[in-house]
């Protein structure tokens, strides 16, 4: 039986989304890190830091749905969009 998996190009969408999400996760704890040792920390701390820990955890969500995609590989087939197939099947 032939093993289905993501066409080449979503599978590539998803590698590179996944990449750019490592990408901003790094950067936002190195941002938070480094403001936190600021003189201004007792500003960052009632202001930016809840913003920046609700982002954290948006990023960290979007990663996991993004991993999840690609474990469904092994499940699930999504089969690239041709308008022309779709006129001939109808």
């Amino acid at each position: 039986m032939e093993q289905n998996t993501f066409n080449p190009i979503q599978r590539e969408y998803l590698l590179s989304e996944l990449e750019q999400l490592n990408n901003d996760i790094k950067s936002e704890n190195r941002y938070i890190i480094t403001r936190k040792s600021k003189e201004d920390s007792n500003r960052f701390k009632s202001v930016s830091e809840p913003y920046s820990l609700i982002k954290l955890h948006l990023l960290e969500e979007r990663k996991v749905m993004i991993e999840n995609l690609l474990k469904a590989n092994d499940w699930v087939y999504i089969d690239q969009y041709s308008a022309a197939k779709e006129s001939l099947i109808k």
